[in-house]
């Protein structure tokens, strides 16, 4: 859940004492029902005291409790201190605009308990059950007086009224967890579902359970899943196939051809091996194994046909790719970033992918999961997204190259999922791989992807390596730097420290060996400079283009604006504004390298679009 400005918040629903205590607990609904859910009443106390311990049989969360024991021990709608258990309805919160019952904020609320009913003719006919809760900032929940799920945030804390959630988290409706052992807690009559969040002081809190039960087993999902490319070497003649199953799968295999197999293993002309890994803190959510294969030697500008997976588990659908051309033939490749799982991106990604690129580069922030546990389902719909859109017209599957965004770890430094899920450096012993590395395409293309301050610095032993890479390839025409922070920006302040930093540190470089652009994100907006050199316009300096908005709304181009005033040039030591053209708009943009031959060299082209296809901007270098 994010934060929502308030002037961009609806009108919240405050639910009427006078309807509420008129309201019966919900009617009973028949094994495969959701009996908890938004909407539905629930009793709620905001306790200002310990109520009976939530773990004692006889406690608050037990099927039989004396909730008038309780009068006076929680606040009230009105703050005055005197409330009990009140009447309301899922889900309950404040602060985010997605609220049924109102919580007064009070200058922070440490925590919400609630008890929702329902009944069971034959709870023996249940054979399924799972939960799903959108939270902020942590819960934990008990059925029948027994806990049977807690946020991770929660590990190791006594849930008593004022407790201390040092960690901010959130989740969502739409992460269902299989709870079908604690079936055997449903007894015949009533049942009580209890749920407590806590708040960690901000401005918005939500509390909103679904709870289903189902009388057929829950469907094991088919497996492998998930098949989506990254590299790990030379983009014309390897890749790096990734797929995930839920089995404890301990092969990992791709069998492979450049001919159609259809599927059938025995027909494949050749198979490679590869190796699988966890992210074992990802198992109260979903259990899974990460399979890595890298096809290598592979043959340049080949079309190739393979099936991932192993005989135990199965095989996914026959796919195809296409590795990148050597020598000095045209490279096409789209870049973006600040990706949401959210119907812009599904448009941008369908255009971007209709454009035939060989490649797509993400600049970060991928899935907006924060690298929280919780919001694994961020990346579950990425990953969907990615299957089902990053397909070119000829139907073969969009490599991509990825480089890290603040919004790709949490605030212990780690990046499960950056690392996890997409295998592109050699993985270390404590499950992390490097965050920078370079790649080149045929002859004429170098693209280094940079971390810009998130896991590693972007001074030390990062700049050490840009200078190596520049150096080693100082003879390649076309550089490119895809990074997240804008050196250039449209949107935040030219002169905010992380963006000075950048340009303090990077500049020198990128002017020394002539960069020829930066693939820029993190503002959500759309902006391409003049070109740059030494902090300057210069015909003969680097482009710097993108800003990131390939799904996440737009912001308003502010610092683009304030450029255009002569006082605000002055205060920033620039004598002209460094921007050619910005945009509060969705895009991604399509580089289109040339051929370098002894007959001349057409321009290199670069067209930003949007999420309708429209093209609305061009630029072409010498």
């Amino acid at each position: 859940m994010k934060n929502t400005p308030a002037a961009a918040r609806p009108t919240l629903a405050i639910f009427s004492l006078a309807v509420a205590l008129a309201i019966a607990p919900p009617p009973a609904r028949a094994a495969g029902h959701i009996v908890v859910d938004g909407g539905f009443p629930t009793r709620y106390i905001e306790p200002l005291q310990d109520l009976p311990d939530a773990s004692n049989p006889m406690g608050w969360t037990a099927r039989d409790y004396a909730l008038a024991a309780d009068a006076g021990k929680g606040d009230t709608l009105h703050g005055n201190g005197s409330g009990g258990w009140q009447w309301g309805s899922h889900g309950l919160g404040f602060g985010d605009g997605d609220d049924v019952t109102l919580l007064e904020p009070k200058g922070g609320i440490p925590s919400v308990y609630t008890r929702s009913e329902f009944e069971l003719d034959d709870p023996a006919a249940i054979r399924g059950m799972t939960l799903d809760v959108d939270y902020d900032d942590g819960y934990v929940a008990w059925l029948n007086g027994v806990e049977i799920a807690r946020s991770p945030n929660m590990a190791g804390i006594e849930p008593r009224w004022n407790a201390k959630v040092d960690t901010h988290e959130s989740g969502f409706m739409g992460v269902p967890m299989d709870l079908t052992k604690f079936v055997p807690l449903l007894v015949p009559g009533k049942n009580v579902l209890a749920l407590a969040c806590w708040n960690i002081g901000g401005d918005d809190m939500t509390l909103n359970p679904r709870l289903t039960l189902h009388d057929e087993p829950l469907p094991t999902p088919a497996d492998p899943f998930h098949c989506y490319l990254t590299w790990q070497g030379n983009l014309s003649t390897s890749m790096t196939v990734n797929y995930h199953t839920r089995a404890a799968a301990e092969q990992s295999w791709v069998y492979y051809d450049t001919v159609p197999r259809h599927g059938v293993v025995a027909d494949y002309a050749q198979r490679m091996g590869g190796a699988s890994h966890q992210i074992d803190v990802l198992e109260p959510y979903t259990v899974r194994r990460i399979h890595v294969v890298e096809l290598t030697g592979l043959v340049p500008g080949q079309t190739y046909y393979f099936i991932a997976g192993d005989p135990v588990t199965g095989f996914t659908k026959e796919r195809s790719f296409r590795t990148v051309p050597e020598g000095n033939l045209p490279i096409r490749f789209v870049t973006g970033g600040d990706l949401e799982a959210n119907p812009y991106t599904f448009r941008l990604l369908q255009h971007a992918a209709a454009l035939d690129p060989m490649f797509m580069l993400f600049g970060g922030d991928i899935a907006y999961a924060d690298g929280k546990l919780t919001s694994w389902m961020n990346w579950e719909a990425c990953l969907n997204a990615w299957e089902k859109y990053l397909v070119a017209p000829d139907g073969r599957m969009i490599p991509m190259i990825h480089a890290i965004g603040n919004h790709d770890l949490n605030r212990a430094k780690q990046a499960p999922y950056y690392y996890g899920y997409l295998a592109q450096e050699g993985r270390y012993a404590d499950g992390t791989s490097k965050s920078y590395f370079a790649r080149t395409a045929g002859a004429n293309t170098l693209i280094l992807a940079l971390d810009s301050d998130h896991m590693a610095p972007s001074d030390g032993e990062q700049l050490a390596w840009m200078k190596a890479q520049f150096e080693q390839h100082k003879d390649v025409r076309y550089k490119f730097a895809i990074y997240h922070v804008p050196l250039y920006p449209a949107h935040r302040d030219y002169a905010a420290a992380g963006n000075a930093t950048k340009r303090q540190r990077w500049l020198p470089l990128f002017d020394a060996y002539g960069l020829t652009a930066g693939f820029e994100n993190h503002d959500h907006v759309y902006k391409r400079t003049k070109r740059m050199k030494h902090n300057r316009p210069d015909p003969a300096g680097t482009l710097y283009i993108g800003d990131g908005c390939m799904g996440v709304e737009p912001r308003p181009c502010d610092q683009g604006k304030r450029l255009e005033d002569p006082a605000e040039l002055e205060k920033l030591g620039l004598d002209e504004t460094y921007l050619a053209r910005y945009a509060s708009r969705y895009n991604f943009i399509l580089v289109e390298v040339p051929r370098v031959s002894e007959r001349g060299i057409p321009p290199l082209k670069f067209t930003a679009i949007d999420e309708n296809g429209e093209i609305f901007d061009t630029v072409t270098l010498p």
